[in-house]
C-alpha cells in the first residue's frame, strides 16, 4: 500500500483531501517506489476531477515511472478516453516511449484486444491525430 497521502488521495479520487494536502504544501510530483506520481495514479483510475486539480497545481504530465510509462500510457491502457484527452490538452507528449518502446498509441492498440476490452477505439484515433502534430 502506498503511504504518501497525496498519492493515496489521488488514487482513491478524494479531490477534497487532495486539495487540502496541496494547500498544505504537499509535493505534487512525488513518486512512489515504482515511480508513479499522483497524476499517474489519478490517470490510471480515471479520476478526472483529481487530474484537473493536479494539473492546476503544476503536475508534470510527461514524467515517466520505472516502466517509463507516462500518465498518458496509463490512462489509455485503462480505457479512459476523457483522461487521455485532458492530458493531451495539458501537453502530454504522445510520442514518448515506455520500456517496451511503445508510444501511447501502440500501447492503446496492444490493449484493445480481440474482445474489445481495454481502451476505446476512439482513443486510438485521438492519439493518432495528436501524434501526427508532434
Amino acid at each position: 500500500m502506498d503511504s504518501a497521502p497525496i498519492r493515496v488521495a489521488s488514487s482513491n479520487g478524494h479531490d477534497d483531501v487532495l486539495d487540502a494536502l496541496l494547500h498544505a504544501g504537499a509535493v505534487v510530483d512525488l513518486g512512489n517506489v515504482t515511480g508513479d506520481t499522483a497524476l499517474q495514479m489519478a490517470a490510471s483510475k480515471g479520476h478526472k476531477d483529481v487530474l484537473a486539480i493536479l494539473l492546476r497545481a503544476g503536475a508534470q504530465v510527461n514524467l515517466q515511472n520505472c516502466a517509463a510509462s507516462t500518465a498518458l500510457h496509463l490512462a489509455v491502457r485503462a480505457g479512459y478516453e476523457d483522461i487521455g484527452k485532458a492530458l493531451l490538452e495539458a501537453g502530454a507528449d504522445p510520442t514518448t516511449r515506455n520500456k517496451h518502446q511503445e508510444r501511447p498509441l501502440e500501447h492503446a492498440r496492444n490493449f484493445l484486444g480481440p474482445k474489445g476490452g481495454g481502451p476505446s477505439p476512439r482513443i486510438v484515433d485521438i492519439l493518432r491525430e495528436h501524434a501526427s502534430r508532434a
